[in-house]
C-alpha cells in the first residue's frame, strides 16, 4: 500500500509542472476554435487531415529523409543544383 501511495505522489509531482502548460494550450486552442464558423465540422476535418497524412506516409515512407541529401540538392529534383 505504501508503494502505491509513493508511486502516485511521484506521478503527481512529476506531472504537476505540465498542468499549467496544458491549461494554456487549451485556452489558446479554444480561442482559435472560436473563430471557426459554426457550420464547419472541425472534428471531421481533423479526422480527414490525419487520415490523409497517414495515406501520404504509407505511399512515401522516406518523405522526411531530406537530411540524407547532399548539400544543395532538393528532394525530388534530378539536377545536381
Amino acid at each position: 500500500m505504501v508503494t502505491v501511495v509513493l508511486f502516485l505522489a511521484y506521478a503527481v509531482f512529476l506531472l504537476r509542472p505540465y498542468k499549467a502548460k496544458v491549461e494554456r494550450e487549451a485556452c489558446r486552442l479554444a480561442g482559435l476554435l472560436s473563430h471557426v464558423p459554426a457550420e464547419m465540422d472541425v472534428a471531421a476535418h481533423a479526422r480527414q487531415v490525419v487520415r490523409s497524412y497517414g495515406r501520404l506516409k504509407a505511399r512515401r515512407p522516406n518523405a522526411n529523409a531530406v537530411a540524407d541529401l547532399p548539400v544543395g540538392q532538393v528532394a525530388g529534383s534530378t539536377s545536381g543544383l
